[in-house]
C-alpha cells in the first residue's frame, strides 16, 4: 500500500485525487453491512409496533434498500435515527480509522506516515433513490471545515458498488490548484451552509464520476471541486465520507461539538425521578 501511494503521488499532485484498491477487506465491509441491516430492522420493528401498515411489507432481507426507503417515507425521525446511529457504530469506526488511511492521508499531504491527523465529519452518507435533495452542487469542502487548514478527503461505497446510475461523487480533475471566483454563501433553514460554484466553473475541467467497487476508495484534495448527481437507481447509496486534517498545520484548531437529544434529555430524566428521601 505504501509503494502504491508513493507511485501515485505525482497523479495526486496533478489531478487532485487517487483511487486506492483493496482498502477495505470483504469481511470488514460485510460486518458493517450486517450491523446496518440490524439497526434498520430494529427501527422498522419499532415503527411496525406503532401500526404503520406501509412498513409491514418489508422483509428482513430487504432492510438495506426497501426498509430504509420506507422509513424515510413513513417515519422520517426513525430514518434520521438510523442515519445518526450507523456512523458511530464500531463497525464503521473500525473502517474509517484504519491505520492505512492515516498513512495514505499523511503521504498525500507530504507528511510522515505516523503524523497525527484529525478526523472530521467522517460518516456514512445515505442517499435514497430519486431524492433530489441528495444532489450536491459543485463545491469545495474548504467552506465546510476548519478555515484555511490542510486536509485530505475520502469517499468510498459501503454497501453496494457505486455505479453511474447511483450518482457517485464527481471530481473535477486538476481543479484543486486553480484560482476560482468567490462563490455565494447560502444557508438552509437549519443554518447549514451551502457554498456552491456555478456549473460554468466546473465545465472548465474534466468531470470524472467515481464508479468504485466495494473495497475501493478515492482520496482527494481538500480544495478539489466536486459534486454529485441524484441517485437514479433502485438501490440506496451508502458511502463513507470524511476529512483528515493535518493537526500540525498552523491554521488548525479543532471545532467544538454540540449535541442535542431527540427524546428525553438527561435533565428531563433526572427531574422525573422521585425523591426517595
Amino acid at each position: 500500500m505504501r509503494r502504491l501511494v508513493v507511485r501515485q503521488a505525482a497523479d495526486f499532485n496533478r489531478d487532485g485525487f487517487v483511487v486506492v484498491d483493496g482498502l477495505f477487506h470483504p469481511g470488514e465491509v460485510e460486518a458493517f453491512r450486517k450491523a446496518v441491516k440490524r439497526v434498520i430492522q430494529h427501527f422498522l420493528s419499532r415503527t411496525k409496533n406503532s401500526s404503520l401498515e406501509a412498513l409491514k411489507e418489508v422483509q428482513s432481507d430487504e432492510a438495506l434498500d426497501l426498509g430504509i426507503i420506507r422509513l424515510a417515507e413513513f417515519d422520517r425521525p426513525a430514518f434520521d435515527a438510523v442515519y445518526d446511529t450507523i456512523w458511530q457504530m464500531p463497525e464503521f469506526l473500525r473502517l474509517v480509522s484504519k491505520p492505512v488511511i492515516q498513512r495514505i492521508a499523511n503521504q498525500l499531504m507530504s507528511r510522515g506516515s505516523a503524523a497525527p491527523v484529525y478526523s472530521f465529519i467522517n460518516r456514512c452518507r445515505i442517499t435514497l433513490p430519486g431524492d433530489a435533495r441528495s444532489q450536491t452542487g459543485w463545491h469545495r469542502e474548504i467552506f465546510q471545515t476548519v478555515p484555511q487548514s490542510n486536509f485530505v478527503q475520502i469517499w468510498a461505497p459501503m454497501i453496494h458498488d457505486a455505479t453511474i446510475d447511483m450518482g457517485p461523487v464527481i471530481l473535477c480533475t486538476g481543479s484543486h490548484n486553480k484560482l476560482m471566483p468567490k462563490p455565494e454563501w447560502r444557508e438552509n433553514t437549519n443554518g447549514v451552509s451551502k457554498v456552491m460554484f456555478d456549473s460554468t466553473i466546473a465545465d472548465r475541467f474534466d468531470q470524472i464520476p467515481m464508479t468504485l467497487r466495494l473495497g475501493q476508495a478515492v482520496f482527494f484534495s481538500g480544495t478539489l471541486l466536486h459534486g454529485s448527481r441524484p441517485n437514479l437507481s433502485a438501490k440506496v447509496r451508502y458511502a463513507m465520507v470524511g476529512l483528515f486534517h493535518d493537526v500540525e498545520d498552523p491554521h488548525f484548531l479543532p471545532p467544538k461539538w454540540k449535541f442535542s437529544f431527540r427524546g428525553c434529555t438527561p435533565r428531563d430524566w433526572f427531574d422525573s425521578l422521585p425523591d426517595n428521601n
